[in-house]
C-alpha cells in the first residue's frame, strides 16, 4: 500500500492501541502495478473474514474497482478519480477536480496567458491534467500539453522547447525523482514561468534538489494537520508523502468509526 501509507495505519494503530485491539490489518504489495494489484485482489478475497479493502493508486483502482463493484466487495480507493455511480466502491481521497479547480485560481491570478502542463504518464497525473485542461480551456487560456514516461529522465530538449515558447506559466505533474532533473534544465536556460506542481512538490529531498529553480512555486495537496505531521516526523524520521500516510491514518480512524458499533467516533457526522 506504499510506506507512507502503511506508516500512517501503523501509527494510529500505535496511537490508541485499546481502541484498534480487535483490527487485524493485513497487505498485499502491488507495486503500483495493474496486473500485480490484481493478483493482490485475488489473494486478498481468500482471506477469512475481511471486511473492506483499501487500495493505495489510481492504477491499481482503475483495475480493481469494476471488478469489486461487480462481485459486491467494499472497496475504498486512495484514488483522484473515481467511477460515478457505484456502491461498493468509494474514493477515500479528493476528486482531480478540487485540485484542478485550486491550480486554476492560482494560474489566473499569476497573470498566466500562454500555460503549458507537462505530466507523467501515470493515472492520477492524466486525470488531473486532464481536469485542469479542460478548466483553462473553458478560461479561455489555450493550452500546451506535454506527455513524458515515467521513467524519462532527460528534460533538455523538452524544457528548451518550452523556454523558445516562451510558456508564462507550467503545471508540472511529475514524479518526485523527476523534479530536480527538468530544475536543472530550467535553472540552465534561466526559464521563469510561474510554476505549479501537484502532491510530488511536498517531497522535501526531490525539491530540496532544485538549486532554487522552483523558488516561488506553488503546489496542491490536502491538508494534514501540524499535529500528525510532529507525530510522524518523531516516529519515522522524517515528512515525506506525509499526505499518503495521513490519509492511512484517518482511514483507520474512519473505517472503525463505521465498522464497529461501540467505538466512540473520531466524527461524530459519521
Amino acid at each position: 500500500m506504499g510506506t507512507a501509507v502503511s506508516n500512517g495505519v501503523k501509527l494510529a494503530l500505535e496511537s490508541e492501541p485499546g481502541r484498534y485491539a480487535h483490527l487485524r490489518i493485513v497487505t498485499e504489495d502491488s507495486r503500483y502495478d495493474s496486473k500485480t494489484a490484481l493478483s493482490a485482489y485475488d489473494a486478498m478475497k481468500r482471506r477469512p473474514a475481511l471486511s473492506i479493502m483499501y487500495l493505495f493508486g489510481s492504477a491499481p483502482c482503475a483495475a480493481i474497482a469494476p471488478i469489486a463493484e461487480r462481485e459486491h466487495r467494499p472497496v475504498v480507493c486512495f484514488s483522484g478519480h473515481p467511477k460515478p455511480g457505484m456502491r461498493y466502491v468509494f474514493s477515500f481521497n479528493n476528486p482531480a477536480e478540487d485540485y484542478a479547480d485550486v491550480m486554476l485560481i492560482y494560474l489566473r491570478s499569476s497573470g498566466a496567458r500562454r500555460p503549458a502542463v507537462v505530466r507523467s504518464d501515470i493515472s492520477f497525473f492524466k486525470s488531473l491534467a486532464a481536469s485542469l485542461e479542460a478548466r483553462l480551456v473553458r478560461a479561455d487560456l489555450p493550452v500546451h500539453k506535454e506527455a513524458v514516461l515515467p521513467t524519462e529522465q532527460d528534460f533538455a530538449s523538452l524544457v528548451a522547447r518550452l523556454a523558445k515558447s516562451r510558456f508564462d506559466a507550467l503545471a508540472l505533474f511529475l514524479l518526485p525523482q523527476q523534479i530536480p532533473l527538468f530544475a536543472r534544465h530550467v535553472a540552465a536556460l534561466n526559464f521563469r514561468p510561474a510554476v505549479i506542481g501537484a502532491d510530488t512538490f511536498s517531497d522535501a529531498e526531490a525539491m530540496g534538489r532544485t538549486d532554487g529553480a522552483f523558488a516561488g512555486a506553488a503546489y496542491v495537496e490536502m491538508a494534514v494537520p501540524q499535529a500528525f505531521e510532529d507525530l510522524y516526523a518523531a516516529r519515522f524520521k522524517n515528512r515525506s508523502n506525509l499526505t499518503f500516510a495521513y490519509n492511512g491514518y484517518r482511514f483507520v480512524q474512519v473505517m472503525t468509526d463505521l465498522l464497529v458499533p461501540d467505538a466512540a467516533p473520531h466524527d461524530a457526522d459519521l
